[in-house]
């Protein structure tokens, strides 16, 4: 299988806890399933570099050397670019049978492979009052509903995010 990875949260100078989630879930993934493609995308002006434990011969990196701005403008705007497209445009033809999002980010609907996100609380959407509001607008943008309804699957770190997620989301 051919699977994309949004490996974005992990782009940052300093590891969240979604970051150290994706990390340790994606070193394990890599060591259990070595039969699989990997393709890592990540965006933005700096080049992303992938750990060194990662660098085997079925892990590739995809970085659209684009700013992040744009590319979350884009998806807002006009749902594109997906993140299937991202080797379109780097110029290469890849047919993903999966894309995992480790998070909840500006994701454009994937109509042509399963994806699957992981939901690591509903805080935003529990306790709006404890949000900025820049926290609370960059919520309201990502469209967390639409982003649900889309995907294939869902999962969570919890038995309580799932009931969260599922109650505030009306997933059945």
């Amino acid at each position: 299988m051919k699977i994309a990875i949004d490996v974005r949260p992990l782009q940052t100078s300093i590891k969240t806890g979604v970051g150290e989630y994706a990390s340790e879930l994606l070193t394990a993934v890599f060591s259990l399933y070595p039969e699989h493609e990997y393709f890592l995308c990540s965006s933005g002006t700096k080049p992303w570099s992938m750990p060194v434990a990662w660098q085997k011969p079925n892990i590739f990196s995809l970085h659209l050397s684009l700013p992040n701005k744009i590319i979350n403008s884009a998806i807002l705007l006009g749902n594109y670019p997906r993140l299937s497209e991202w080797p379109n445009l780097l110029g290469k033809k890849i047919n993903f049978d999966w894309i995992y999002f480790p998070n909840l980010n500006f994701i454009a609907p994937e109509p042509r492979c399963k994806t699957i996100i992981t939901i690591h609380d509903a805080s935003f959407a529990l306790f709006p009052e404890y949000f900025s509001i820049h926290r609370r607008l960059w919520h309201q943008a990502v469209k967390p509903q639409k982003i649900i309804n889309s995907v294939s699957k869902i999962t969570t770190p919890s038995i309580s995010t799932l009931h969260d997620v599922t109650t505030l989301f009306n997933i059945s």
